[in-house]
């Protein structure tokens, strides 16, 4: 979701929600009526901004941008269209104003050099962790535009999964949305990606191009087990409704730690996977395909000690993975 206010516009926003616990403003990834239908996890995970952004352009030679840490550190990162600006920390429980400017260097070199999918005139304010209180831009006297469509990607993803997905500027769905060249609506719910309904609802309701689920991994339980392929069929019914003839792209579980037990392959995740390739043989026709989480991630050396999650580097090359497994799977919308 996006839309525009005071010139700024919010990417990947759902609304511009106020709480008790701050004045400044949150920035939620998933809007408050969706939430309270999800677990506890799942409802404090929709408010985290990962992925979250503002975007916007301004002639100030310097201005300050307002940002508060609430329930942890919030964690930014600030572009000039595709080139990396800066890395901020706010700590937990503290306000601070990001002190940025103009950036002579940019203005010395013809901006065909210069500009990717994004225009490097326009700012963008990219939230890698944590919950996004956002307290105002403050342009002493200049005016603040929102960016035209032609200086933006044409292309839009809606990417759903685990924590795998619900990654940082480091992680494989923006990744792999620089390589493409499209911008990337992050719905990844640590912990918590479990299909409900009222997400599939939502999910539906966006705006985007194509779209990935990555699932399974956090429904790797016996309760859940008998409900998977209906929540699956669910998701895919809302999202094919709202989005006819649009690509969608089922990831399979990644590698991990439960695959191989002893040796052994893991018959519970392998369950799962084979549930999502049924599905999507059943469905194949309508825009459905499959994307094997071993394509993307094809070595266990590229995770953390826990044999679960990617590394930094493990999520880069998953991101380059799926950018040419996408190529591969959709030639006539990406180039």
């Amino acid at each position: 979701m996006s839309f525009v206010q005071d010139g700024i516009r919010f990417f990947n926003v759902a609304s511009l929600e106020r709480r008790p616990e701050s004045t400044s403003i949150l920035l939620p990834r998933i809007p408050a009526k969706t939430r309270e239908a999800l677990s506890s996890r799942g409802s404090f995970i929709g408010m985290n901004g990962v992925g979250v952004e503002l975007q916007f352009k301004t002639e100030a030679p310097n201005f300050k941008v307002y940002w508060s840490a609430v329930d942890g550190d919030l964690e930014l990162t600030v572009y000039c269209g595709a080139l990396e600006h800066s890395f901020h920390t706010v700590t937990n429980g503290q306000s601070v104003a990001l002190n940025l400017g103009a950036v002579e260097e940019l203005k010395t070199i013809d901006k065909l050099h210069l500009n990717g999918a994004y225009d490097s005139a326009v700012w963008r304010i990219v939230v890698n962790r944590g919950n996004a209180y956002f307290g105002g831009i403050d342009t002493l006297g200049y005016e603040i535009q929102s960016p035209a469509e032609n200086e933006l990607p044409l292309l839009t993803w809606l990417a759903y999964g685990s924590s795998i997905t619900n990654s940082t500027s480091r992680g494989y769905p923006h990744q792999a949305a620089r390589d493409l060249g499209v911008q990337v609506l992050n719905k990844g719910m640590s912990g918590s990606c479990m299909a409900e309904p009222e997400m599939s609802d939502y999910l539906a309701s966006l705006d985007w191009d194509f779209a990935t689920c990555e699932l399974g991994v956090n429904m790797r339980n016996e309760q859940l087990a008998p409900d998977f392929k209906r929540r699956v069929d669910y998701l895919l019914d809302a999202l094919m409704v709202s989005h006819p003839g649009k690509p969608i792209g089922l990831i399979t579980v990644f590698p991990n730690i439960d695959h191989y037990v002893a040796g052994e392959p893991g018959t519970v995740q392998e369950r799962y996977s084979e549930t999502l390739r049924e599905i999507v043989q059943l469905r194949s026709g309508d825009g459905v395909f499959l994307i094997e989480g071993a394509d993307m991630l094809r070595s266990f050396s590229d995770l953390h000690t826990d044999l679960l999650h990617p590394s930094d580097f493990g999520q880069v090359r998953m991101g380059v993975n799926l950018a040419n497994i996408l190529k591969h799977k959709m030639p006539g919308l990406l180039a």
